[in-house]
C-alpha cells in the first residue's frame, strides 16, 4: 500500500468515504477524488489478472453486449468528426469491442492491456496487435505514432494520470487527438454517491469532475477541443429498483450472435437512458463524459 496526495494541490485532505477497507479523500479546489492509502501498481497489476479488479470477468468482457457495441459506435461517430481513418491505440480495450468496430470503419486499430488473458483473446481470436503493459510504459508500439488514442472508463483506473497524459501526448502525431471517457464523480452531491452507493475501490483511484480535467489538460499539454455530456442518474436509479433481477452467468461470446431478443431489448434500454436521454439531464448529476483533446 502507498500513500498520496492531491494530483494538483500536493495536499492530503480528510477522510470523504469509505468503501471495502480503502479510503477516498476529496480536493474541494479541483475537484478530485483520490483513494489513499491504496494498492501499489504490481499489486493492482496481479488483482486486474486474477479477476479481482476492474468490474467484469473476462467473460463478460468477451461476452456479445448490445450496450457495448452502440457505446463505440457512438464514440466512433464522435472521433470521425475530427479523424476519418489512420493509426487508432486503444487503452485497456477490455473485450475489443471498439476494436473491431474501428477497423470496420477503416482505422487500423492497436491496443494496450494491463490484463494478459484479454491480450491473448484480442491477438488471438481478433487478430489485433496488443500489448500487455500499461499505459505509462514507454516501450509499446515504439515506432508507432498514433492518430487518436482512444479509452473509455480508463483514467481513473491510472495510478500517475499526469505522467501517463504526457506519454500518451509524445505518442501522437502531430494533428492527432486523444479522446476519453471518463465519469464526473469529482463534482456530484454526496446525496448521489450515497444513492449510488459505491465509487467503486480499490480499481477507482481517482475520480475525476470536469474542471479537474480541464487541469489535467493543462499540466500535460492538452487543449481540449469538446466533451461530450450523458448523464447516467436515470439509468442508475432504475438500476436500484430493479436490482432483484440478477445478472446471467451465461455468456455468448462476442462472434456468437445468438443473444435474446429480451437482452437485445435490455442492452438497448440501458444505450438510451445514458446516451440519449442523459445528453439533455442536468451537467450536476452523476454522468459519463467523452472528452477530445
Amino acid at each position: 500500500m502507498e500513500e498520496v496526495r492531491c494530483l494538483f494541490c500536493n495536499e492530503e485532505h480528510p477522510l470523504f468515504w469509505q468503501e471495502n477497507g480503502y479510503v477516498g479523500r476529496k480536493c474541494p479546489l479541483y475537484g478530485l477524488i483520490y483513494m489513499s492509502p491504496r494498492p501499489d501498481e504490481r499489486e493492482m497489476a496481479l488483482l486486474y489478472n486474477i479477476e479481482r479488479s476492474g468490474g467484469e470477468s473476462f467473460a463478460e468482457h468477451t461476452a456479445h453486449n448490445l450496450t457495448k457495441l452502440l457505446i463505440t459506435e457512438y464514440s466512433l461517430v464522435i472521433m470521425k468528426k475530427f479523424k476519418t481513418k489512420g493509426e487508432l491505440l486503444e487503452i485497456g480495450p477490455g473485450g475489443g469491442h471498439l476494436l473491431l468496430t474501428a477497423k470496420r470503419h477503416g482505422f487500423n486499430p492497436y491496443a494496450v492491456e494491463i490484463n494478459e488473458k484479454l491480450v491473448h483473446y484480442i491477438c488471438n481470436q481478433l487478430g489485433i496487435d496488443a500489448v500487455n503493459v500499461s499505459a505509462s510504459n514507454l516501450n509499446y508500439f515504439a515506432s508507432k505514432r498514433f492518430d487518436i488514442i482512444y479509452s473509455r472508463q480508463v483514467l481513473s483506473h491510472l495510478h500517475d494520470p499526469i505522467g501517463t497524459l504526457r506519454i500518451l501526448n509524445n505518442r501522437l502525431k502531430q494533428d492527432g487527438i486523444l479522446v476519453f471517457e471518463t465519469g464526473n464523480f469529482g463534482s456530484i452531491e454526496r446525496f448521489w454517491l450515497k444513492f449510488i452507493g459505491e465509487l467503486g475501490y480499490p480499481e477507482h483511484l481517482y475520480l475525476f469532475s470536469i474542471e479537474s480535467i480541464k487541469q489535467l489538460f493543462n499540466l500535460t499539454n492538452f487543449e481540449l477541443k469538446a466533451y461530450y455530456f450523458h448523464s447516467n442518474a436515470i439509468y442508475y436509479l432504475i438500476s436500484t429498483i430493479l436490482q432483484k433481477f440478477k445478472r446471467t452467468s451465461n455468456y455468448t461470446n462476442l462472434k456468437n450472435n445468438r443473444v435474446s431478443q429480451f437482452k437485445k431489448f435490455k442492452d438497448y434500454i440501458n444505450y438510451f437512458l445514458v446516451y440519449r436521454l442523459g445528453r439533455i439531464l442536468p451537467e450536476s448529476w452523476p454522468a459519463t463524459i467523452i472528452y477530445v483533446a
